[in-house]
């Protein structure tokens, strides 16, 4: 017997029931993939906000141990900083004793002393000083005991006009009685008879001020020409003075001809 032929609504069915099954399959293995992501994306958003809180808790831990670390050698470095301060006040309060002590046994040796120990130790400055004045004090002596003659005839040249002594007449007065030769500087007592005779008060030239200063520059004058060093200066100073002189003459001439030049000027100006 030959097999049976299907007819054409047959094939129909079969083909659409096939597409039927696929399309189920389809949806289903659609629907299975789309679940298994959206898992997959729910447990990976879990474990990143899991990983962040972790970080955050490892960030504030590291933060407290930094602030106590800090804290910690803040305190460290303000102790160590008492330390030094309270060292350098006892180092300077036993250099303090100590100098207080070297000026007590100064002043206990120096009490301890003898008077003839007493004595000031001059300083260099001062002994040098010392000796700079005594040796011009020589120079000066010498000068002056080499000019000593001359200096002493002229200072005191009057003193041989003085008046000499005069006698004293028995009937004079107890004042003048002890004094057979009156001081030549001492004024007589006043007679008391009204009127004051000439002779009483004779006129005596004396050493006078001006006279000294005479004397004075006289010598100085005599020094100055015996000096080479004076003589020299004086030379500089007639140079300079005769450098001025002329540098005031070149100016006037200068003046003058400028004058003359602006008169003429003028002149022809308003000619």
């Amino acid at each position: 017997m030959g097999a049976a032929v299907s007819s054409p609504d047959d094939v129909t069915t079969e083909l659409f029931i096939a597409v039927m099954l696929v399309s189920c399959l389809y949806f289903q293995v659609k629907r299975g993939s789309s679940a298994g992501v959206e898992g997959h994306t729910s447990h990976f958003q879990k474990d990143r906000l899991k990983l962040k809180k972790q970080q955050q808790l490892q960030q504030q831990i590291l933060l407290q141990h930094f602030q106590a670390q800090q804290q910690q050698l803040a305190e460290q470095h303000e102790q160590q900083l008492r330390q030094h301060l309270k060292e350098f006040w006892e180092h300077q309060k036993q250099l303090e004793e100590q100098r207080e002590r070297r000026e007590k046994e100064r002043l206990e040796a120096l009490k301890k002393k003898d008077k003839h120990e007493q004595s000031a130790v001059a300083s260099t400055e001062v002994k040098q000083k010392l000796q700079g004045f005594l040796l011009s004090k020589k120079q000066r002596e010498a000068a002056a005991a080499a000019n000593g003659a001359t200096i002493t005839s002229q200072a005191f040249r009057s003193w041989s006009v003085l008046q000499g002594p005069q006698s004293v007449e028995p009937g004079s007065s107890g004042l003048t009685s002890g004094h057979p030769h009156p001081h030549p500087y001492r004024l007589q007592p006043i007679i008391a008879t009204g009127h004051y005779e000439s002779e009483d008060f004779p006129l005596r030239k004396t050493a006078s001020e001006p006279n000294l200063l005479k004397v004075r520059l006289k010598q100085r004058v005599i020094e100055r020409r015996s000096s080479p060093l004076a003589r020299r200066k004086d030379r500089l100073l007639a140079g300079a003075k005769r450098k001025s002189q002329l540098a005031s003459m070149h100016q006037t001439m200068k003046c003058t001809f400028l004058g003359v030049v602006v008169l003429q000027a003028t002149y022809y100006t308003i000619v």
